[in-house]
């Protein structure tokens, strides 16, 4: 078994990761922004450290890294979230440990909204219209060819973070009016709004083999209007797991973790590629309980190379999993937004699925008094639940820059 350092131990995606890896006899040492993390006192956790923001100061980062991979002994590096593009930029300075990230070219060629959108005309899955802007009249042009409601958004981030939707004359006129104003922090595009239900499918990919796919469909978000997922349902729909194999495959990713997110309209039959994520996901906990163990998998890929094996290529039983603290902040919203019946449907579950919350539940109270921890942290520090700040766009904006 490997010594494996994780980062993002902060957050629900590396407390997944941190569970799952630990109960397949991993030792493991955590690392993230606030400590005790989430995965403080798990199965085979070493200890548990903090580093600063890896986008403020990605050298501090490094050296903090470079610190506990001597000091640890650590085998593998594994990032849990995006801190992924700085750990893949900096990784010659990282020592004879195994990076388990795709290279940093093939990170940035993904991460990129509008490359991807012509990353899926090319594999001809289906996307919608998406348009570059550049200045005031780029937008109107691309109101000129997409009809209302459309939504603008940038090109790269994560998240409903600076999405905003035209609806009208008026939200198009007060938009190219304060374009310098409101669009100056980052490149945006315009895009078609489609109207379907969210979903969301990872693909781990092994020397440009898919070794394991699974998906989920989005049940609540937070906002209500698009965004993280609260509460979600095993996905059984093969052709979006086609799609989002195709669009990995035909990336420049070659190895590890994305999650493609689509909308799909159940009417209809249509789906659309949304974007894509070249790293772990939010929603893994469905996968997990599902019975599909993509951070296993993913080392056993990296560390043995006989991953075919250890592949369990459809989920063993149907699952619901729900995000508690999500739950709590979408009833509030939906209830100020006077959506009665979907604060209702959070007293059933979906028929034959397992239902089960991912932060919360019997002998886990402290892990989710160390999420919440850790958000509120996140909001005296940065104004957010979600550790986002100037330091992350600007990264990116200089990342794509020099590009």
């Amino acid at each position: 078994m490997a010594r494996i350092l994780v980062t993002s131990a902060h957050s629900r995606i590396g407390y997944q990761i941190v569970r799952n890896l630990g109960a397949h006899g991993h030792q493991l040492v955590c690392a993230g922004r606030h400590v005790p993390s989430m995965c403080s006192g798990l199965q085979n956790v070493i200890t548990d450290r903090p580093y600063g923001d890896p986008f403020e100061n990605p050298s501090k980062f490094i050296d903090s890294i470079c610190d506990l991979v001597r000091e640890f002994r650590i085998d593998v590096i594994l990032p849990a979230h995006e801190e992924i593009f700085v750990l893949a930029k900096y990784a010659d300075e990282l020592g004879n440990c195994k990076l388990a990230s795709p290279s940093y070219d093939a990170l940035l060629q993904i991460h990129d909204k509008y490359n991807v959108s012509c990353m899926a005309q090319a594999l001809k899955v289906p996307s919608p219209v998406t348009i570059r802007l550049s200045n005031p009249e780029s937008l109107l042009e691309a109101a000129s060819r997409l009809s209302f409601p459309f939504i603008v958004k940038p090109r790269w981030g994560s998240g409903a973070a600076g999405v905003k939707q035209i609806k009208d004359e008026q939200s198009l006129n007060e938009l190219k009016d304060n374009f310098e104003t409101l669009l100056t922090d980052t490149s945006y595009i315009a895009q078609q709004k489609v109207s379907g239900v969210g979903a969301g499918v990872g693909v781990l990919l092994d020397h440009g083999r898919a070794i394991a796919v699974g998906g989920h469909e989005r049940l609540r978000e937070i906002p209500i209007t698009g965004g993280t997922s609260t509460a979600r349902k095993t996905l059984q729909d093969e052709k979006l797991k086609a799609a989002a194999i195709t669009l990995a495959q035909g990336s420049k990713l070659h190895t590890g973790v994305c999650m493609v997110e689509f909308k799909t309209n159940h009417e209809t039959g249509e789906f659309w590629v949304i974007e894509v994520n070249p790293r772990y996901w939010g929603g893994m906990a469905t996968a997990l309980e599902a019975g599909i163990n993509f951070p296993s998998l993913h080392m056993n890929a990296l560390m043995n190379g006989d991953s075919q094996s250890m592949h369990s290529p459809e989920a063993v039983k149907l699952v619901e999993s729900r995000w508690f603290l999500g739950e709590v902040r979408y009833i509030f919203e939906a209830l100020s937004h006077q959506k009665w019946k979907d604060v209702l449907s959070m007293v059933r579950v979906q028929p034959g699925h397992h239902m089960k919350y991912e932060d919360i539940g019997p002998g886990r109270w402290h892990v989710f008094r160390k999420q919440l921890a850790a958000y509120i942290h996140s909001y005296q520090c940065n104004g957010n639940f979600g550790f986002q700040n100037a330091s992350k766009t600007a990264f990116f904006n200089q990342a794509y820059q020099s590009a």
